[in-house]
């Protein structure tokens, strides 16, 4: 797949990518390669969309893009955040923020609000907490054992009470756990979110703003500010005026609201 898409880079090739990050991308054994295969595909992408007027003459390679990367985001961040390549998915972010194409301009944004997500809260993406019914069914099996019940009955034979009960128990042991091995990278998470916003969390914020004043229709605009909102929550230190800007304290936040 890669070595076709070298030569004929359609955009599929990256949607591809992103259904594979999506299926595999939890798997431990599968993470490297995925990673290599984001790699490979980035290169001939980056040099495509560094062309003059590229991103507006390509906006299905932005969207498909950034569509893989956000699944990176979602099923592996550390592996993503860890890359080399983590830095020049950002830059191309930044650049692509203008673009006034409503599906490539949203992948960018939602790209960028997970990105920083990752290192604001303990949370998974709703994704992550999908399972098939065979892993849930698989689940039902075990709580069915220590509840006393047959494993081989049906759900629909049980009583309507006994059937919430397990779905209930059902549910907190597969957030239980999805939580909880998310959990235990979160403070490298947040570190390496941390790095990638001190070399570009700058630049990103004037972009958005230049891009909200000039270049952006309205209906694009609430994406930003769940981006800007994202980043906010990520870091919002309270500094003294610099750079010739005068920085308004929280008390005066509070009272123009």
């Amino acid at each position: 797949m890669v070595s076709v898409y070298q030569v004929y880079p359609h955009s599929c090739f990256l949607y591809l990518g992103s259904i594979l990050v999506d299926e595999y991308g939890m798997e431990e054994g599968c993470r490297q390669g995925l990673l290599d295969m984001l790699q490979a595909l980035c290169m001939p992408t980056f040099q495509l969309l560094e062309q003059p007027n590229s991103l507006r003459n390509h906006p299905d390679t932005v969207d498909d893009l950034f569509r893989l990367a956000t699944r990176f985001v979602q099923r592996s961040p550390v592996t993503l955040l860890g890359s080399s390549i983590i830095i020049h998915i950002i830059q191309c972010a930044v650049a692509a923020t203008s673009l006034d194409h409503r599906d490539a301009n949203c992948s960018v944004m939602k790209f960028i609000r997970d990105l920083v997500h990752t290192g604001v809260g303990n949370d998974v993406s709703q994704q992550e907490h999908e399972r098939t019914p065979e892993s849930i069914w698989s689940s039902e099996q075990i709580i069915l054992t220590f509840s006393g019940q047959n494993p081989g009955q049906k759900l629909y034979t049980m009583d309507v009470n006994v059937r919430i009960q397990l779905f209930v128990c059902v549910c907190v042991c597969v957030c239980v756990c999805v939580c909880a091995q998310h959990e235990e990278d979160f403070d490298l998470r947040k570190r390496l979110i941390g790095q990638a916003m001190e070399q570009n969390g700058q630049h990103l914020i004037n972009q958005l703003l230049h891009s909200c004043c000039f270049c952006l229709p309205p209906y694009t605009l609430p994406d930003v500010a769940e981006v800007l909102w994202e980043i906010m929550l990520f870091n919002r230190p309270v500094s003294p005026p610099a750079d010739g800007f005068v920085v308004c304290s929280v008390r005066q936040l509070i009272s123009f609201r």
